[in-house]
């Protein structure tokens, strides 16, 4: 979804990005370094950095962005549990779809 919606935007993104394979900033997408950071210090334990993610987003973004952060991290995050819980397969034509992208950002390995 992602590589079609930037295909369908015009604007190149690095998706190197998903996997920590490129430097803060240089992701090609808007405010992506705060999106990072926030989605790391969600993923990790570290509440002081949790704290800053959110004020960082705050002051950029103002506060329906956080909310909005916040919902699309517990979204995926739960999606991710509710696949790996259940051992869903990736079906055959998203693992088609996806090969080149996976390939490229490393996630397979």
């Amino acid at each position: 979804m992602l590589r079609a919606s930037s295909e369908q935007s015009g604007k190149e993104l690095d998706f190197k990005a998903i996997t920590g394979g490129t430097a803060a900033g240089d992701t090609g997408i808007e405010y992506g370094d705060l999106m990072i950071d926030f989605a790391d210090a969600v993923l990790g334990n570290d509440n002081e950095r949790l704290i800053e993610a959110r004020q960082s987003i705050h002051r950029t973004l103002g506060p329906d962005a956080v909310v909005d952060s916040a919902a699309v991290a517990g979204l995926f995050n739960a999606i991710d549990r509710i696949a790996d819980a259940t051992g869903a397969p990736l079906e055959p034509d998203k693992a088609e779809m996806s090969a080149t992208l996976r390939a490229e950002i490393g996630i397979d390995e």
